[in-house]
C-alpha cells in the first residue's frame, strides 16, 4: 500500500512539473499584458521623453486600481537617435517579450518601421509625420501635420499677415509642418523659407540681418529644441520684431526660460489637456513641461489598457482601428484612416506664451 501510495505521488509530481495537471498555460487574453515604450529620456529632447513617460506612469496607477488585467509598461531610451531606438525595439521584443511595442518620435519611428514589418509585435507611432502606413501596418497615434496647421491659419489671417518667412530645421516633423503650411496658403499669401539648418546649428544672426531686408509680416520660427530659444533672442538683440508662429517645441519650460523673455507672444498649434489632468499632473511633477504630450501619452496607455483585444496581434490592430469618440484628456480621440496614412486624431489648440508660461491664446 505504501509502495502504491509513493508511486501514485510521484506520478502526480510529474505530471504536474510538465504542466499537464494543476497549471494552465497562460495567453495574451487572459494574463499580464506587457507593454514597451521607447521615449527619448536623455539626450535633446529628454523634456519631451520624460512628459512622455509622466503620462504613462499617471495612467498606470488608474489602471492597476481599476483593470482586472494586470498591464504594465517597460520603457527604454532612444534619446532621439534612430540607432538606439533600434537597439531598444531588439530588447523590448527578443529579450522583455512585449506584447506591444509603442515608439515616440518621428526620426525613431521612420527608422523602425521597416523593423517592426517582419516582427509578429504590433507596433504604433507617437509622431505627427503621415506616410507611415502608405506601405505599412503602422498606426500613428497622434495628429497630422495638417490637423495643426489648420488651426493656425484662421489666426494668421484674422491678423491680416500675408508674408511669412520661416526658418527651419532639417527634421521629419518640421518639414511636415513647413510643407502643410505652404499647402495651406492661398492667393495672395507667401510663404519664404529664408533658411534650413542642422540639429547642431546654434548662431542665427545671418539669417535674421536676411529676414530682416525683407517685407514680412511675422516670422515662422521652426527650429527645434534648443535652437527655438536662441533665434528668438539673436532676434531680439538685432531688431527683428515681427510676430512669431511655431511648433510643440515652444512648449518646453526650459526653452522658454533660457529665451528670457524673447518667447512671449509667439504662437503655436498644440494639445491642450483638461484642467483637471493638469492640475494633477502638475501637483505630482511638478511641472507642465510639454504636457499636451504628457496627456497624450496617458490617453493612450489608458486605451490600450482599456479598449483593446490581446488575445492576438491582429485583434491588438483592429481595437485600435475600431476606436471612435474615445474621451480622454485632450478630448475626443477618432481612429481616422485615408489612402496613405492611419492616425487617431485628438483635439489641436491654439497656444501662446504669457508671462513665462504656455497658454491658451483665448
Amino acid at each position: 500500500m505504501q509502495q502504491k501510495t509513493s508511486l501514485l505521488i510521484a506520478i502526480v509530481l510529474l505530471l504536474a512539473i510538465t504542466g499537464l495537471v494543476w497549471s494552465k498555460a497562460p495567453t495574451k487574453s487572459e494574463d499580464a499584458v506587457t507593454i514597451g515604450v521607447i521615449a527619448s529620456l536623455t539626450g535633446p529632447l529628454a523634456e519631451f521623453g520624460e512628459a512622455v513617460r509622466n503620462g504613462f506612469t499617471l495612467a498606470n496607477e488608474d489602471l492597476q486600481q481599476t483593470q482586472s488585467k494586470k498591464i504594465s509598461f517597460v520603457f527604454e531610451d532612444s534619446a532621439y537617435a534612430p540607432d538606439k531606438a533600434i537597439a531598444a525595439y531588439r530588447k523590448l521584443t527578443d529579450f522583455d517579450k512585449v506584447g506591444v511595442v509603442l515608439n515616440w518620435g518621428a526620426p525613431t519611428s521612420e527608422a523602425l518601421v521597416p523593423i517592426a514589418n517582419t516582427s509578429k509585435t504590433p507596433f504604433f507611432a507617437f509622431t505627427i509625420v503621415n506616410g507611415f502606413s502608405t506601405k505599412n501596418d503602422v498606426v500613428r497615434l497622434l495628429n497630422q501635420p495638417k490637423d495643426f496647421i489648420d488651426v493656425l491659419w484662421p489666426h494668421i489671417r484674422s491678423q491680416g499677415w500675408k508674408s511669412i518667412g520661416v526658418v527651419k530645421t532639417k527634421n521629419l516633423f518640421l518639414d511636415g509642418m513647413y510643407e502643410s503650411l505652404v499647402a495651406g496658403k492661398q492667393p495672395g499669401e507667401t510663404i519664404v523659407l529664408i533658411d534650413e539648418f542642422q540639429g547642431g546649428d546654434k548662431d542665427f544672426r545671418t539669417s535674421i540681418q536676411k529676414a530682416r531686408g525683407m517685407q514680412l509680416d511675422a516670422i515662422g520660427d521652426f527650429l527645434l529644441s534648443g535652437q527655438v530659444s536662441q533665434f528668438e533672442k539673436q532676434s531680439k538683440e538685432l531688431g527683428l520684431n515681427l510676430p512669431v508662429i511655431g511648433t510643440d517645441f515652444f512648449e518646453g519650460e526650459k526653452e522658454i526660460a533660457a529665451s528670457q523673455g524673447a518667447m512671449e507672444g509667439a504662437v503655436y498649434p498644440h494639445l491642450e489637456p483638461s484642467a483637471v489632468f493638469k492640475a494633477r499632473y502638475l501637483e505630482r511633477f511638478g511641472n507642465v513641461s510639454q504636457l499636451g504630450f504628457a496627456a497624450n501619452a496617458y490617453d493612450v496607455a489608458m486605451i490600450f489598457g482599456t479598449r483593446v483585444d490581446y488575445a492576438s496581434p491582429e485583434t491588438i490592430q483592429a481595437s485600435v482601428k475600431s476606436l471612435t469618440g474615445y474621451a480622454g484628456a485632450l478630448g475626443t480621440y477618432t481612429y481616422v484612416e485615408t489612402a496613405s496614412d492611419r492616425y487617431l486624431r485628438q483635439p489641436v489648440t491654439l497656444m501662446t506664451i504669457r508671462n513665462g508660461k504656455p497658454e491658451r491664446l483665448r
